[in-house]
């Protein structure tokens, strides 16, 4: 069983929707949820993030700076969590930590256990196949193509998720579309206030959302 909520961007009013499945999926048991920062300065939108949860009814809600200090005890607290948010922020670094400290494979038993994995943007990405579309973004296809295997992420699901999709240009748009192409990819895209909910490999869509493969895009709600 694999349950997760990806969101493109989780502060939006329309992301109401998204909440609330949210609650449903965790079947009442708001007991404590774990956020953890993808980058060093994540941290300090914690606050802002404690208030949300607190107001979802999520009787606890901590921060597990993977930046700092994180040994055992913390891996062992983090994974009792009813949930863990995975921030927003860039998902290249949140990868690279993640496998530095071996947590990959604590995050995929997690959630292959019952455990919910909620993904902010960047955090979203983390639970895919990988997080290459970020390095599109920024490198080009090229650079993506040569050295797609060093940004292999959770692989929870076999589809890549872009974020913030009513905010990119057409041109990295039909970058992504070539993308899907060379590497025989599925890329699901979310604009902000959208959402993709994963309840045991069956997908559910909120707000404006796209699919890309083969080089054709087609839009789902």
């Amino acid at each position: 069983m694999s349950r997760m909520v990806l969101y493109s961007h989780g502060n939006k009013t329309n992301d109401e929707k998204t909440h609330y499945e949210l609650v449903n999926l965790l079947g009442g048991n708001l007991e404590s949820i774990g956020y953890v920062p993808s980058t060093p300065e994540s941290v300090n939108f914690f606050e802002s993030i404690k208030k949300h949860y607190t107001g979802l009814g999520f009787k606890t809600v901590k921060c597990f700076d993977i930046h700092n200090s994180f040994g055992n005890n913390g891996l062992s607290e983090l994974l009792s969590c009813s949930a863990i948010h995975l921030s927003a922020g860039n998902p290249i670094y949140l990868s690279s930590r993640l496998k530095q400290l071996g947590l990959n494979s604590h995050l995929v038993k997690y959630c292959e256990e019952g455990g919910i994995i909620i993904g902010n943007s960047g955090g979203s990405m983390q639970v895919t196949r990988s997080v290459n579309l970020y390095k599109l973004f920024c490198d080009g296809l090229e650079k993506v193509i040569k050295e797609y295997d060093d940004l292999l992420a959770l692989g929870l699901v076999n589809f890549e998720f872009l974020p913030h999709y009513n905010l990119h240009k057409e041109e990295f748009i039909a970058l992504v579309q070539q993308y899907t192409i060379w590497l025989d990819i599925t890329v699901y895209g979310c604009a902000d206030g959208g959402a993709i909910i994963i309840d045991n490999k069956k997908l559910k869509f909120i707000g404006e959302t796209y699919k890309i493969k083969s080089g054709e895009i087609m839009r789902i709600k």
